[in-house]
């Protein structure tokens, strides 16, 4: 399965997809030219040290809109990866959740905090696995960026053997965006081997040092060149993975100087420049087009559902969407690989 993907609704606010706007931007998103769309409903917890996880009525679609808005995509032939999202309520990045290990300091209390978030979490997994088995969704992704939490390899496999009794469709799981995706980094679990494809974070630009792409003339060209670190990386990675590798995140904001770091959404406060985007776009396709492993992307992202000021420049707005700029038309004429 080949995904020209797009993401949509991160943090999107419980009765955002059933009104107006939401309906409006689901409709525009239709006509954008994916054939897939990353579709998010976040999900809570209080603080990075909680291990209780929960549905907020503020933060997380409810149920019927969620399923609603799976059968407006899918009806219209767009297929979904579903793809849950925690939050944090101290604003802190999911990626950061962490425990101590369990001691006994005090003799006959021993405990595994780890345990007790994977239990809460297998039960938010099961949830969303029930409404796309429901639905007939293509995909559920099962994780997003958890730097900590994927490295406790005991405790996934449980939950996939949970989820694939109550959801028949493709299991995935989003790597964390800190790679470069060499295979001495260390960033495959084993517990990936379980899954049906594996999702990566590719904002790869020029902040990594040595390791980045270092380009100074920025044109489509050389982010093609550039890009060819990531995609030989990951050759070597399916060898190991043997399973299909997709872009789950993969953008650039619209900015002058974004490629120094495509993932910045914080101190990059520089004007518009909505040509990066569509260099970023286009270069990185044909690094990866003729990968036989490679089974598409879901574009960082349709619409922005936070406040950012900073993004509203004078020459236009300065974050990863592409909905009305030029980078709109260049992903809708954009047509993929025959696989």
């Amino acid at each position: 399965m080949f995904f020209k993907g797009m993401s949509f609704g991160f943090m999107a606010r419980n009765g955002w997809y059933s009104s107006p706007a939401g309906k409006a931007e689901i409709q525009r998103l239709i006509n954008s030219g994916a054939d897939s769309v990353a579709l998010m409903v976040t999900f809570m917890q209080d603080t990075f040290s909680s291990t209780r996880m929960y549905r907020d009525f503020v933060l997380t679609p409810a149920d019927d809109e969620l399923r609603e808005t799976i059968r407006t995509f899918r009806n219209a032939g767009v297929k979904v990866m579903l793809k849950p999202i925690l939050g944090v309520w101290d604003s802190s990045h999911r990626g950061d959740v962490m425990f101590p290990p369990p001691l006994e300091m005090i003799v006959g209390i021993k405990t595994d905090y780890w345990a007790q978030w994977f239990e809460s979490y297998t039960a938010v997994m099961l949830h969303y696995a029930r409404i796309c088995e429901l639905e007939g969704v293509e995909m559920l992704c099962i994780g997003c960026e958890y730097t900590n939490q994927d490295k406790q390899e005991k405790y996934w496999p449980p939950l996939i053997e949970a989820v694939r009794k109550v959801y028949h469709g493709l299991l995935s799981y989003n790597t964390p965006c800190w790679w470069h995706y060499a295979v001495d980094q260390k960033w495959i679990r084993d517990w990936f081997h379980l899954l049906d494809m594996v999702g990566i974070s590719n904002y790869y630009g020029n902040g990594y040092g040595e390791l980045g792409m270092q380009i100074t003339d920025v044109n489509t060209e050389n982010i093609t060149k550039g890009m060819m670190t990531v995609v030989k990386n990951l050759d070597e990675a399916y060898e190991i993975l043997k399973k299909p590798i997709f872009m789950a995140e993969f953008g650039v904001r619209s900015v002058k100087n974004g490629l120094n770091n495509p993932a910045d959404c914080w101190n990059n406060q520089n004007e518009f420049d909505g040509e990066l985007q569509v260099m970023y776009f286009e270069g990185t396709m044909k690094a990866f087009e003729s990968r036989p492993w490679w089974s598409g992307f879901f574009w960082w992202k349709w619409e922005e559902q936070q406040d950012r000021s900073y993004f509203k420049q004078p020459s236009g707005d300065t974050g990863c969407t592409i909905a009305g700029k030029p980078c709109e038309k260049t992903f809708h004429d954009w047509v993929p690989p025959v696989r």
